[in-house]
């Protein structure tokens, strides 16, 4: 018994729908049953469009022509179809060939809408059926055409009123938006959650602690469905601030048949309400690409340890884990990572967490070579901007190029332009401004921050937020700590340049956390031990430094 093989496929979603399935389904059976076939109905291309050849380059139909090729399907086998346009719609040479290739491999084609079967044997007998069959293939290019320019037409019709009047196009918009009537209005308790992810991500969190930080608070996810709850994921948060539709920008889409689409040339700008300012956007771009590109890894979980990442072994280069055993432990150290592995590394010394990071805190006086990370900040963001400018010139000129200059793309293009060199104007402007200010000045903001949120980490330990920002202003002001067994070595600022000022005694370290904590001394719970480098200072060694200072 030989095999036929159906082939169906339809378009749109919106025919799946409907009856052409069960149609050609049917169809297919029926002829098979009559001409004694084993019926073989995997070959399925749904919402696929034949009209530029997706089919054949995507789809199961693509598979089963490189069977027949290879060989794999039997010569003398069956493919059943509705009719010649299920297989193409593209130009008649272009539908021509592959009617050819699987008729020259053996494979008997059928199409049931006109009861005709055509095969090696059969168009040699009646050269006349490849006329027809040319005929047919002229027929459904040419509607597929038609029809692809009437709704190119349309669409473009609903793109020219959506730039000149803001008129919605679709009823599909944001999540933190609904159409109403004509127009797209921000729904309120949704844009204050965007405006909070965008405030978050500027103060350094990323998107998976911004995802957690939603699902705490009980806030529900835009993807839950009615009576299922989803929770929020990174991906969806990176998706939201990533998305220009924020600040009310919107790049349509250019419809054609089939319901395929492609970019459009031209951005609208202010077609959407914006829920974010364009600044503000960018600006969370900037940091969110910093932390991306950072060689020194954000910390995580509650953000216990701010030096997370920046603190290193002198021996081995390895970086230094943070311990923390409660209360009953004493209090939290840093020792290196290796050295907790058998044949690891040998510097076994701990390092009292707290002591290390008032060292950090107090060592820079003497610090040169420093990087402005507000500045750079900045710099990122014009960058980005003028980029995606130049992206959208590109673009039209690409339009200006296919339909020629209309009045609409040459008053954008002068637009655009504009801005290219008002952006182009404020990043020379920033970057002089950059080599300008002071290093010493920019440190000392930098420094006069980190103590801020220090003596507040103090009193609120606990506060994750603040941690955050503690961990994030560190990462502006140091890129590297370094300790070895005699203290800590050197402490690597931004842009390269290294702490001068030596360890600090221990009494010198209680008076900065004294100072911290806006007491006048901080004395250690009695019979407990100090560390600062590789030793362990007692209550007593403590009071005789104090003593001597």
């Amino acid at each position: 018994m030989k095999t036929a093989y159906s082939y169906v496929r339809f378009s749109t979603p919106e025919q799946a729908k409907g009856d052409s399935l069960r149609r050609q389904i049917d169809k297919a059976r029926a002829f098979a049953a009559a001409h004694d076939l084993a019926l073989d109905e995997s070959l399925k291309d749904e919402g696929i469009s034949a009209y530029r050849g997706s089919n054949k380059e995507k789809g199961s139909l693509g598979a089963f022509l490189a069977k027949v090729e290879a060989g794999e399907i039997q010569k003398g086998s069956y493919l059943i179809v509705e009719s010649l346009d299920r297989l193409s719609r593209e130009q008649v040479h272009v539908a021509l060939r592959l009617f050819l290739t699987l008729i020259e491999h053996g494979i008997i084609l059928a199409t049931l809408s006109d009861n005709k079967i055509y095969s090696d044997a059969s168009i040699a007998q009646s050269p006349t059926e490849l006329i027809v069959s040319i005929a047919l293939m002229m027929r459904s290019h040419d509607e597929s055409a038609i029809k692809s320019d009437r709704v190119s037409q349309a669409w473009e019709k609903k793109r020219r009123l959506a730039e000149s009047d803001k008129v919605a196009m679709t009823k599909i918009c944001p999540a933190w938006l609904a159409k109403v009537g004509q127009r797209y209005v921000a729904i309120p308790e949704r844009a204050t959650v965007v405006q909070s992810i965008f405030a978050w991500a500027i103060e350094g969190l990323g998107t998976r602690s911004i995802a957690k930080r939603l699902n705490q608070m009980g806030v529900q996810s835009w993807t839950s469905k009615k009576g299922k709850r989803s929770i929020w994921h990174d991906s969806y948060i990176k998706k939201i601030l990533e998305n220009p539709a924020v600040f009310g920008e919107y790049t349509p889409r250019s419809k054609r048949a089939g319901g395929s689409d492609e970019t459009a040339s031209e951005t609208i700008e202010d077609y959407f309400p914006a829920v974010v300012d364009r600044e503000t956007f960018y600006k969370a771009r900037a940091v969110v690409s910093s932390r991306a590109t950072s060689n020194v890894r954000a910390p995580a979980g509650k953000h216990r340890n701010v030096l997370s990442g920046l603190v290193k072994c002198s021996t081995c280069g390895g970086g230094m884990h943070y311990i923390d055993k409660g209360k009953k432990g004493g209090r939290p150290f840093l020792r290196c990572g290796k050295s907790l592995l058998d044949g690891g590394c040998l510097h076994t010394e701990k390092y009292t967490y707290e002591v290390l990071q008032s060292h950090a805190i107090l060592s820079t006086n003497g610090t040169k070579g420093l990087s402005d990370d507000e500045h750079a900040t900045r710099n990122s963001s014009l960058r980005d901007q003028l980029a995606d400018v130049e992206d959208r010139i590109e673009k039209i000129a690409d339009a200006i190029e296919r339909t020629g200059l209309s009045d609409i793309l040459e008053r954008r293009v002068q637009k655009l332009e504009k801005q290219r060199k008002t952006l182009k104007s404020d990043i020379s402007r920033n970057q002089l401004m950059s080599q300008k200010v002071s290093y010493a000045a920019r440190y000392r903001h930098g420094r006069q921050e980190v103590g801020e949120l220090a003596r507040r980490l103090l009193q609120e330990p606990d506060d994750i937020q603040l941690r955050t920002q503690a961990a994030n202003a560190v990462r502006a002001l140091f890129t590297e700590i370094r300790v070895s067994p005699d203290g800590v070595e050197y402490i690597r600022v931004g842009g390269g340049g290294f702490s001068e000022k030596p360890m600090p005694t221990t009494s010198t370290v209680l008076k900065a956390i004294a100072q911290c904590l806006g007491e006048e001394t901080v004395q250690p719970t009695t019979g407990r031990k100090i560390q600062l480098g590789a030793r362990f200072f007692t209550d007593e060694e403590i009071e005789a430094a104090d003593d001597q200072d």
